[in-house]
């Protein structure tokens, strides 16, 4: 569910829709906050690295840290070499490093997880924000578009939130004009084949008709011929790409926390 406009970058949800949500029956709201920032992790603060900040609800299905307390994704924890109990600086908060969760990603950024109230004290315009979105929970029968109408929102559907992720429309927008090219020459080539297949048969194709075959035997018989040609070759490649995928993922790989760059208070 997005306040205005579907999109995370621009969505804001004050304090009087959450609270109007949390009164819709049949619904569960949860406050979600969705930030870009830096994370200093040294004295002097020339040390650090971007993050996406998620700010969530104590009980959420996430990482929820205690207040005060950070949770670094499994790309951040390592890249900054930061480990639980380690003292970080998040636009002028301090924070305690809680641990690590999973893999996770935000617009190509690794995220760090932070109670909800000490996202809403990092926002610079504060005030009467209470999240960027609400994550809805159906626990019942819910009139969601009258609700949208009494609350100035928008709900969307689960599948349909990636939308609002900045830069997630243009970004689909070109692979799938890639994917369009990639089917168009596919069957340029695919027709530039069988039709030279089919030239260089002409004296078999003259000796079938010559012994009486019909016009429709042959047609099924070329038909069938280049179908077999396209699952082979289908079968061939997608296995090839299966095998070299899977030992990309199950190779063995060396990974080592670097040193760290300075030593943190705690």
């Amino acid at each position: 569910m997005f306040g205005g406009e579907t999109s995370f970058a621009g969505s804001r949800i004050d304090r009087a829709a959450a609270s109007g949500w949390q009164d819709v029956a049949g619904v569960k709201a949860e406050p979600l906050g969705v930030s870009m920032g830096r994370m200093s992790f040294c004295p002097s603060g020339d040390r650090g690295a971007p993050a996406a900040l998620f700010g969530v609800a104590p009980g959420n299905r996430a990482h929820p840290p205690a207040p005060g307390q950070i949770v670094l994704s499994a790309e951040l924890a390592d890249s900054t070499g930061l480990a639980a109990g380690d003292r970080v600086d998040v636009l002028g908060h301090g924070l305690t490093v809680a641990g690590r969760g999973g893999a996770s990603s935000y617009s190509h950024a690794p995220v760090a997880w932070l109670d909800i109230d000490d996202w809403r004290a990092l926002e610079p315009g504060g005030g009467d924000r209470a999240a960027t979105v609400l994550l809805l929970r159906e626990t019942g029968h819910a009139d969601l578009g009258a609700a949208d109408r009494r609350l100035g929102t928008t709900t969307l559907a689960q599948g349909d939130a990636k939308s609002a992720i900045p830069s997630f429309s243009s970004e689909n927008g070109s692979l799938q004009l890639m994917r369009g090219f990639l089917f168009a020459i596919s069957a340029l080539v695919i027709g530039a084949f069988f039709t030279v297949w089919t030239i260089q048969r002409r004296g078999d194709v003259a000796v079938l008709k010559a012994l009486g075959a019909s016009t429709g035997y042959l047609l099924r018989d070329a038909l069938a011929q280049a179908v077999l040609v396209l699952l082979a070759g289908a079968g061939l490649g997608g296995a090839a790409a299966g095998s070299r995928g899977w030992r990309s993922g199950t190779g063995s790989r060396s990974w080592s926390r670097p040193p760290p760059p300075c030593s943190p208070s705690r």
